[in-house]
């Protein structure tokens, strides 16, 4: 499947314009970790922030509407209703976190861990880093080299084989190159 940048939303969300002159860290949420106590979670836009799945799953992930800390040590009782809100306060606190639950929609399932991931790019480009992170792939797009076909087409692709103990996964995104 190839998912076009600035289609997807919430957690999918690609930016899809590259500086072939800069370093770009990014990261493909593959599936959310599960809550955790005394934690910051960050909200930055309607588009950008945090996720987890509860100890508990029920199939919806739960995201934050607000940035905060969790609760010192109690995990709070997740909404098992689609849209239903999760209040996350700590002790001795009058506010907290709040969040929203969603229909789970990640490409992985909550229990399916990535196993490896071959990374491949289009046009000359690189990548300066991959890795697999809990369930993340976190990978650092490279400085374009001045004779790569990117820089003429102004379009690359960056693609993930993956490999989990059940399955294989390809999944490509298209970048465009413009400044930020």
């Amino acid at each position: 499947m190839i998912y076009k940048p600035g289609i997807q939303e919430g957690p999918f969300v690609i930016t899809g314009v590259h500086d072939p002159d800069s370093l770009r860290p990014m990261q493909l949420q593959m599936k959310p970790g599960v809550w955790t106590a005394d934690t910051v979670y960050k909200w930055v836009s309607k588009d950008r922030y945090d996720v987890v799945i509860p100890t508990d799953f029920v199939g919806l992930y739960h995201r934050v509407v607000n940035p905060g800390k969790s609760h010192g040590t109690t995990e709070p009782n997740f909404s098992a209703v689609i849209d239903g809100i999760t209040e996350d306060f700590r002790a001795g606190k009058t506010d907290g976190l709040t969040w929203e639950a969603k229909p789970y929609d990640f490409i992985l399932a909550h229990d399916e861990d990535m196993t490896s991931i071959t990374p491949s790019l289009t046009n000359g480009v690189t990548l300066a880093s991959s890795a697999i992170s809990g369930g993340n792939i976190d990978f650092t797009i490279g400085i374009i080299s001045p004779t790569a076909a990117a820089r003429e087409s102004k379009v690359f692709e960056v693609a993930f084989h993956i490999v989990t103990a059940a399955r294989e996964i390809d999944l490509s995104f298209e970048f465009n190159l413009g400044e930020w």
